[in-house]
């Protein structure tokens, strides 16, 4: 099991102590037009296949249009690869192969992301069973399921959190303890994450089987 550390390319959002919950600083995406963070794809030794999750707290100043939590991108960063988004307090989770065909897309029916409070949401996918899934504050919010079971796709080259290539969407809010993994987080390790903060460990009140960074 495999958490990744990427490789940051560009930083041009703030980082502040202020307004950031329990665990410490975080970063605010919601000062500059193209404040986000850029990940290279290409310094990746190893992209999720098989099963893939992302786990990340979030607060919004405003909930109204696209705020992109995590994107990636093909080589001419025109093809959306992967995207977890806000969408007017609604969250959408979707994967496309190298030809753009839609291996899985879920989204919630209802709001989930509210406004200016922090809120911990979660996406995975494996490709055993086909089943995509959205939970947010570690409950199961949304699922749907792809019968033909595909792989992930790993054509994607550049990767984005807080950020919408190519026309820079504002965030507009906070953002914290981003993680990815490459396996299906099952909900007893949601709920670990949800409770971990990197910069006071001691307030998880239980351990199970997830590596942290």
């Amino acid at each position: 099991m495999t958490i990744y550390f990427f490789l940051l390319i560009h930083l041009d959002a703030v980082v502040v102590t202020s307004g950031c919950d329990k665990c410490g600083a975080c970063v605010d995406l919601s000062n500059k037009q193209s404040a986000g963070v850029i990940l290279d794809g290409n310094a990746f030794s190893k992209k999720p296949s098989s099963a893939v999750s992302v786990a990340v707290w979030i607060s919004l100043n405003n909930t109204q249009g696209m705020s992109s939590i995590f994107q990636a991108m093909d080589d001419s960063q025109t093809e959306n690869m992967f995207n977890l988004a806000s969408i007017n307090g609604k969250l959408h989770w979707r994967h496309k192969d190298k030809n753009g065909k839609i291996l899985f897309y879920v989204k919630t029916k209802e709001v989930v992301v509210p406004e200016a409070l922090w809120t911990h949401v979660a996406a995975t996918y494996n490709s055993q069973n086909g089943i995509a899934k959205l939970y947010v504050n570690g409950l199961l919010k949304q699922q749907t399921t792809n019968p033909k079971r595909p792989l992930l796709s790993q054509a994607w080259r550049s990767g984005t959190i807080g950020d919408h290539l190519p026309e820079h969407r504002l965030f507009n809010g906070l953002l914290d303890e981003f993680f990815m993994y490459n396996w299906e987080l099952d909900p007893s390790e949601i709920g670990f994450v949800l409770k971990y903060c990197a910069d006071h460990p001691k307030l998880v009140s239980f351990t199970v089987r997830v590596p942290l960074l």
